[in-house]
C-alpha cells in the first residue's frame, strides 16, 4: 500500500508539474491568481485599447502579484520588449518587490526563467528586459527610448505620479498601440494626493475597463483569523481600517494638520452665518512663488465670538501689482467702503514693501511659537469658533486634505507639499490671521450718555414704567 500511495504521490506531481509548464509555456498565469485578481486580469486583457489601468486597492489584495504575473507575460510573449516596473524608493524595489517576483516564479520552468542581476530581469526565452526601479532619487529613472509594458507601484506614495506616467512613460509608448500600463496602489495617506483626487477618479468614471477596487476581503487567501486580528488593532470606524483594508480614500488622522476638522466640518462650513451688524475686518497672507500665495478675508464676531473667512484669493507666480488690485477689489466686493482692521502676513519684506507702496499695508505675522499657535487654533476649529464660506475652496480642500510630511523616523517636520493646494499655504495664511485677531475688541458703538434718550429707544412697556415712575 505504501509503494502504491508513493507512485500515486509522483504521479499527481507530474501533473501539476505539466499543469504548471502548461501554463509558463502558454504565458497565461491567471490560475496563479485569486477571484478578485482574476476579475482584474481578464477586463484587462478584454479592453487592449485601455493604455492605463487602475489598481485602487487595499493591503493585502495582492497588486504587486498580479502586476508581476502581467509584466512577466509581457516578457514571454513578445520578443525584445522593454519593461518596466516603478516603486517609491529603491528599498521597496528591492524588499518587497523583486522576493514577490521569486515568489511569482517559483513554478516557472528552468528554461523560461528570467536571469536576475541588479534590478534587471532577463528573459532569454525572448530577449526581454525587466527593469525594476526606485523613483525617490529621481521621477526620471524609467525614462528610455520605447516601452512595451510599465507598472508603477503605490502610486499614492510617489510624490508626482502623474509626472511619472505623463512625461516619462507614456511618451515611450508612441507607435507601440500594444503597449500598456498598470497603475497600483492602496489609497494615499491624504486625499488630496494627485492618486486619490486625479488618478483614480479619472479612472474609475471608465469603469472596469479601466479600473478596479478591492478590499481586504477580496482575497480568500488572507484567513478569517487574521483579519479578526487586524480588526482588533484597528477599528473599523478608523481612518486606518478604512483606508489601508477597504480602500477608501480618506485622510490619515494621524498625520493630518487639522484632525478636527472632520468632526466639525458639516456645521463649520456654511454660507448660512448670518453676519453681525458690527464687525472687525482682517486679511491674513501666506505669500508664496513656487507654491501659492493665499489670502484670507474675514471677520471677527465679537457677541458670537467666532472668526468667520468670508473669502479668499489663491495665485500662483503672482507679482505685487496683481496680488495689490485682486486684494483691493475683493475688499470692495466684501465689505464695501470699510476697511480691514489689520493685514497680516508671513515674513516677505520684499512684498509686503511693494504691496505698501500700492496702498495695500500688511504687518509681519507672529512667527514665534508655531507649535502652540498651531495648537490653539486646532482647539478652536475643534470648538466650532472658526466658520468657513464654501467658497473658500482652496483653504476648505486644504483642511479636508492637508497633512505633514512624516519622515523615515516618525517625524512630523513640515506641511506635506501638493500640485493644488502648494505648501499647505492656506493653513499657514489661517494660522497668521488667527493670531492676529483681537477677540476683546468691541465693534459696537457704545449707549448713548443720555439716560432719557437711551430708554427712550427701548420698545417695551416695562421699561417706560420704570423710567415714569423715577420721574415722579
Amino acid at each position: 500500500m505504501l509503494g502504491a500511495a508513493v507512485a500515486e504521490s509522483l504521479v499527481d506531481q507530474r501533473r501539476v508539474q505539466d499543469a504548471y509548464r502548461s501554463i509558463w509555456y502558454g504565458a497565461r498565469l491567471w490560475p496563479l491568481l485569486h477571484p478578485g485578481q482574476r476579475e482584474a486580469y481578464f477586463n484587462f486583457y478584454a479592453n487592449p485599447d485601455q493604455l492605463t489601468y487602475c489598481l485602487d486597492v487595499s493591503r493585502r489584495w495582492g497588486k504587486t502579484t498580479l502586476a508581476a504575473v502581467l509584466a512577466f507575460e509581457c516578457a514571454l510573449t513578445r520578443k525584445n520588449a522593454v519593461l518596466v516596473y516603478a516603486a517609491p524608493t529603491a528599498d521597496d524595489a528591492r524588499d518587497i518587490i523583486e522576493p514577490i517576483f521569486r515568489e511569482v516564479l517559483e513554478t516557472c520552468p528552468e528554461e523560461l526563467r528570467p536571469n536576475e542581476k541588479f534590478g534587471r530581469w532577463n528573459f532569454p526565452s525572448t530577449g526581454s528586459l525587466l527593469r525594476v526601479v526606485g523613483l525617490d532619487k529621481t521621477p526620471n529613472k524609467p525614462r528610455g527610448s520605447a516601452l512595451d509594458f510599465a507598472v508603477i507601484d503605490e502610486c499614492g506614495f510617489i510624490r508626482d505620479p502623474e509626472y511619472v506616467l505623463n512625461d516619462v512613460l507614456e511618451p515611450q509608448t508612441l507607435n507601440r498601440p500594444w503597449a500598456r500600463i498598470i497603475l497600483a496602489s492602496t489609497p494615499a495617506r491624504s486625499p488630496g494626493h494627485p492618486w486619490s483626487k486625479n488618478m483614480v477618479p479619472s479612472h474609475k468614471i471608465k469603469g472596469p475597463a479601466a479600473y478596479i477596487h478591492g478590499t481586504i476581503y477580496d482575497n480568500p487567501f488572507v484567513p478569517e483569523k487574521k483579519i479578526q486580528e487586524l480588526q482588533a488593532k484597528h477599528p473599523p470606524e478608523s481612518s486606518t481600517w478604512r483606508r489601508e483594508y477597504l480602500a477608501q480614500h480618506v485622510i490619515d488622522m494621524t498625520s493630518a494638520i487639522i484632525p478636527e476638522w472632520p468632526l466639525v466640518r458639516d456645521k463649520c462650513l456654511t454660507e448660512n452665518y448670518t453676519p453681525p451688524s458690527h464687525r472687525t475686518l482682517y486679511v491674513g497672507m501666506d505669500p508664496g512663488w513656487d507654491d501659492l500665495t493665499v489670502v484670507l478675508f474675514a471677520y471677527w464676531d465679537f457677541l458670537g465670538q467666532r472668526l468667520v473667512v468670508e473669502d479668499e484669493l489663491a495665485m500662483k507666480g503672482a507679482n505685487a501689482l496683481t496680488l495689490a488690485t485682486s486684494i483691493r477689489d475683493k475688499e470692495a466686493l466684501l465689505w464695501g467702503a470699510q476697511k480691514p482692521f489689520l493685514r497680516v502676513s508671513d515674513v516677505e519684506k520684499r512684498l509686503v514693501w511693494d504691496l505698501q507702496e500700492r496702498g495695500v499695508q500688511f504687518t509681519f505675522a507672529e512667527k514665534e511659537g508655531k507649535e502652540d499657535a498651531l495648537a490653539v487654533l486646532r482647539a478652536e476649529i475643534g470648538a466650532g469658533r472658526i466658520v468657513v464660506h464654501p467658497r473658500c475652496k482652496v483653504l476648505v480642500e486644504t483642511l479636508d486634505s492637508g497633512v505633514w510630511h512624516v519622515t523615515k523616523a516618525g517625524e512630523k517636520t513640515t506641511f506635506e507639499r501638493f500640485e493644488a493646494l502648494g505648501h499647505c499655504d492656506a493653513i499657514d495664511a489661517l494660522l497668521y490671521l488667527r493670531r492676529a485677531v483681537v477677540p476683546s475688541i468691541n465693534p459696537y458703538p457704545p449707549m448713548q450718555q443720555n439716560p432719557d434718550l437711551w430708554l427712550a429707544r427701548q420698545p417695551t412697556s416695562e421699561f417706560n414704567a420704570v423710567y415714569d415712575a423715577f420721574r415722579g
